[in-house]
């Protein structure tokens, strides 16, 4: 029995050998080397056996290769559109947008999309090349395609079908879209352009070297503006002066502009800025106050009023270019001056002064500046300070006009420039 289990374990033992030897030659070496071959019959050539004795086998560690640079990045060509390569109906399908119900929506959409062609045409080369003509008919008519309103842009590739695009000149381009908004609005029964003056409706702001005065300043408004305007309390209420020029740009659009205005029965304002944007803003104060009277039964201080203009132009001070001085006499805190700035700021002050002159007469004010100063000084004082600031400033000029608010109420005085402002306040100037 013990040698029944001996042999059984020899025969064991001698199939796990047998098995082992087979594996390893079986088997690819773990590490070979150059001019290897497992053919017992291969006999290495001399430069194969001279190698193999000059680099022994793993005897010393492997240095790692260097990393391999990654390749210098190649310029890719730009994206570019293949004109000739559009499909053939890409310029004449139908409008991809619906109807636009929301008409105010659409009217609002109309007068910007109409600012925006107008101002491509304006600046539009004059002397075009051929990709700009083909790149500008091409937006046309994919516009037209485009419009986010669906039957406006329908009846728009209409008028581009009887009618198409002209573009071999800045003015060819500027007249066919004037001529096609004018189509537009005669089908809606709008007011229709005149051509020749299209740049007074839409300015390109092209800016092109050798035009004076084609770009617009920073912080320069192209609408008229009004200067110089100061307001003082004295000892029985309060004087407004201004003088009466209006400018647009270099050009004096109005030499006897009257920028002393009435918001409330004895409470006034001095308008400096945007003649357009004080004046609106002065109305709807004027309103705002009527209404306080109704509801309330009596009128409002002057306090009241200038918190209603200075929150006005607050809430619209990224729009609005008005600068305003208010004055006004009350029974309960008699004459009080509050100053409004550009951005909507609200400041009481004994005296005020504002426009592009109160520059040159700041310290001068300073100067002759007193409190409680009688009816006749406080005039003369306005009136001083105001021409000093027309002698020296190019934006002011005209008359003087004072507007004196006391308990009798409002009295309005002129002074000319036929005698340099100078005639005595005691010889009763002209009474407005």
């Amino acid at each position: 029995m013990a040698r029944r289990s001996n042999l059984a374990l020899t025969v064991v033992l001698a199939l796990v050998v047998l098995f082992s030897i087979s594996y390893l030659f079986s088997s690819s070496p773990s590490s070979g080397y150059a001019g290897y071959n497992r053919d017992p019959d291969y006999v290495p050539s001399q430069v194969q056996a001279e190698t193999l004795k000059a680099e022994p086998l793993m005897s010393e560690p492997l240095e790692s290769e260097p990393l391999k640079s990654a390749p210098e990045a190649v310029d890719q060509p730009s994206f570019a559109v293949d004109m000739e390569a559009l499909p053939a109906g890409i310029l004449e399908g139908e409008s991809i947008a619906p109807k636009l119900e929301n008409a105010t929506l659409k009217a609002e959409l109309g007068r910007a999309t109409w600012k925006f062609l107008h101002t491509m045409a304006a600046r539009f080369p004059e002397n075009p090349t051929a990709s700009d003509r083909t790149a500008l008919e091409t937006f046309i008519h994919l516009f037209g395609r485009l419009y986010p309103c669906g039957d406006c842009a329908r009846h728009f590739r209409q008028l581009l079908a009887e009618y198409p695009p002209q573009t071999s000149s800045r003015n060819a381009a500027a007249g066919w879209m004037c001529f096609a908004h004018n189509l537009v609005n005669e089908r809606l029964d709008k007011e229709i352009f005149d051509c020749n003056n299209i740049g007074d409706f839409y300015d390109c702001g092209c800016g092109e070297e050798g035009k004076e005065g084609a770009k617009v300043e920073e912080g320069q408004t192209p609408e008229d503006t009004q200067d110089d305007s100061m307001a003082i309390t004295f000892k029985d209420g309060v004087i407004l002066g201004a003088d009466s020029r209006t400018t647009t740009g270099p050009v004096i659009a109005n030499r006897v502009t009257d920028k002393l205005t009435m918001i409330d029965d004895n409470i006034w304002c001095c308008r400096s800025g945007s003649a357009a944007d004080t004046q609106a803003v002065a109305d709807i104060v004027k309103r705002h106050l009527d209404q306080h009277a109704v509801h309330h039964g009596e009128r409002a201080t002057t306090g009241q009023a200038a918190s209603i203009l200075a929150e006005i132009c607050y809430a619209n001070k990224d729009m609005l270019s008005a600068g305003l001085l208010v004055a006004g006499w009350h029974p309960r805190y008699g004459g009080e001056v509050y100053q409004v700035p550009l951005g909507g700021s609200l400041h009481k002050e004994p005296w005020a002064i504002s426009g592009s002159g109160s520059t040159y007469i700041r310290a001068l004010c300073y100067r002759n500046w007193r409190e409680n100063m009688e009816e006749k000084e406080a005039i003369q004082y306005v009136k001083e300070s105001v021409r000093e600031a027309i002698r020296n400033d190019g934006s002011s000029g005209g008359v003087i006009r004072l507007a004196v608010l006391t308990a009798r109420g409002v009295e309005r005085w002129l002074f000319t420039p036929d005698d340099d402002y100078s005639k005595p306040t005691d010889d009763k100037p002209q009474k407005m």
